[in-house]
């Protein structure tokens, strides 16, 4: 019979000591961007402890079958109320995609382990909040055993992220290209030979951190997203993530960026991270002055065939399904994220869910209760 053991780590060396095996029980599929991407690795968490102050005193729950490690759940404080603390899974202060770490043939058991060794870490906790994809195995796992302690569960869908795959070449890739982007990468090339020479940089070495993020922020602070608030040089806590990330990622090999330069001069970025034989697109954006050149346009179709060449297989777009995004390929798969609002079973928890089941019908006089989008009451995220 399978022994577990459960146990609590939060002290910085001994959660490094674990990196290894952490990242062992990281992977995904490769045809359908299910199952753990990048933003699930000992590098992402170590990233957010370095840059969110929730993070860095996170508290990890470790599930152990016969010593062999076999689930993971990061946790962070991120509010407290009289019903008590209000526990996130520290991948969605920044990522928000997989909420669980779990070995890829994982019983029942070992959620179960996990989910009991909340209040190991927590004792006084009324809620967890968190995100996976939805209709998974892990998601199934995860209803089933909050079903079996217990625990009351509300979740929502999120919007779908489109991916794609690269194809075996290039000539093939072109053939599921939308003709209008086509169209828009033969005007941009015939734009820029009149401005000027453009060159390209792939960034993917641990000493190129310094000099990437300084091209990433010399464009967002002249991108149209830096006057509308999404840019990376507005969020300072987006910004000490990506100070954090850069520098980890790349001396594990996890991230890829490329720039194009005009002239010498960085006006396009994409960068995101590599895991197995899928790129997951964390940013990319481009100068407005250049607008007119379409230099994303050009920036991606460079890094696709760059990626390819490395062997990557899937273009993960992330985020939302947006026009531009569903150009590049006839072939677009779609996954769906749920966010998951788990109660604990004890009184406090019983007791929150009451009083958010009462706010809603205040607020919608005649109308069911519906799941609190918004988690946490207060977040630092």
């Amino acid at each position: 019979m399978t022994e577990f053991t459960t146990e609590v780590l939060c002290d910085a060396a001994a959660l490094a000591a674990i990196a290894p095996e952490w990242d062992a029980l990281v992977r995904e599929d490769q045809l359908a961007c299910q199952g753990l991407d990048a933003t699930s690795t000992w590098c992402w968490f170590d990233a957010l402890a370095a840059s969110f102050p929730a993070a860095a005193s996170a508290r990890v729950v470790t599930v152990r079958a016969d010593g062999a490690l076999v689930g993971l759940l990061p946790l962070v404080e991120v509010a407290r109320s009289p019903f008590g603390s209000e526990l996130l899974v520290a991948t969605d202060l920044n990522g928000g995609r997989n909420g669980l770490i779990l070995a890829d043939r994982a019983e029942p058991a070992v959620l179960q382990a996990l989910l009991k060794g909340l209040t190991q870490a927590y004792p006084g906790w009324a809620t967890l909040n968190f995100t996976m994809q939805a209709q998974t195995r892990d998601a199934a796992l995860f209803s089933a055993g909050c079903q079996a302690l217990g625990f009351a569960l509300r979740s929502y869908s999120t919007a779908a992220s489109p991916y794609f795959p690269l194809r075996a070449s290039e000539e093939e890739f072109r053939q599921g290209v939308s003709k209008s982007v086509l169209q828009t990468l033969r005007t941009s090339r015939n734009k820029a030979s009149k401005l000027g020479e453009l060159s390209y940089r792939v960034f993917d070495a641990a000493a190129d951190a310094p000099e990437l993020i300084e091209a990433v922020l010399d464009i967002e602070r002249q991108s149209w997203k830096h006057e509308a608030g999404t840019a990376i040089t507005v969020q300072p806590q987006q910004l000490a993530f990506y100070r954090a990330l850069f520098p980890r990622a790349l001396q594990q090999g996890l991230m890829l960026a490329l720039v194009l330069y005009l002239d010498g001069r960085p006006i396009a970025h994409n960068f995101g991270l590599l895991r197995g034989q899928v790129f997951s697109c964390l940013k990319h954006s481009n100068v407005s002055e250049h607008d007119k050149l379409s230099p994303s346009y050009l920036v991606a179709a460079e890094l696709f065939d760059r990626l390819r060449a490395r062997g990557i297989h899937t273009f993960d777009f992330m985020g939302l399904p947006e026009p531009h995004k569903l150009r590049w390929s006839a072939d677009n798969g779609f996954y769906h994220r749920e966010c998951f609002t788990a109660y604990n079973a004890n009184w406090r928890g019983r007791g929150l869910a009451a009083a958010r089941r009462l706010k809603a019908l205040l607020k919608r006089p005649g109308s069911p209760a519906k799941p609190d989008p918004e988690g946490p009451e207060s977040s630092s995220s």
